[in-house]
């Protein structure tokens, strides 16, 4: 029930990839502000073991609050994506080789200042 997804013909914005992150096998990560709801889409990975911030969302698509996120890792295990209010978004997991190898961001929504 909480699971949403972007509409195909919605437009998207990339992200910025900070700290040695990049695009993954399911297309470069972004987001799209629709209706007051900020919708994540893409994967990324990060192929040389670095911090776990990944991009600065700017300031129309923060949250107000800090949010932890279930994400989709490498070989279907769970991690967490979080994001702060000043907009920067981490990718962690119980064994960080699996948010290093493979994060989605895909069904990743929440309102805009939450």
């Amino acid at each position: 029930a909480t699971v949403s997804y972007l509409a195909a013909a919605a437009s998207a914005h990339k992200l910025t990839l900070i700290n040695g992150w990049r695009k993954g096998i399911a297309g470069s990560p972004s987001y799209s502000v629709i209706g007051g709801v900020v919708y994540l889409s893409g994967s990324l990975d990060q192929r040389v073991a670095g911090p776990d911030e990944f991009a600065v969302l700017p300031p129309g698509a923060r949250p107000a609050h800090n949010l932890y996120i279930k994400a989709y890792m490498w070989h279907g295990n769970a991690g967490t994506v979080v994001i702060e209010p000043d907009g920067v978004m981490f990718a962690y997991s119980p064994l960080d080789v699996d948010a290093q190898d493979l994060t989605s961001l895909a069904a990743i929504s929440y309102p805009v200042g939450s």
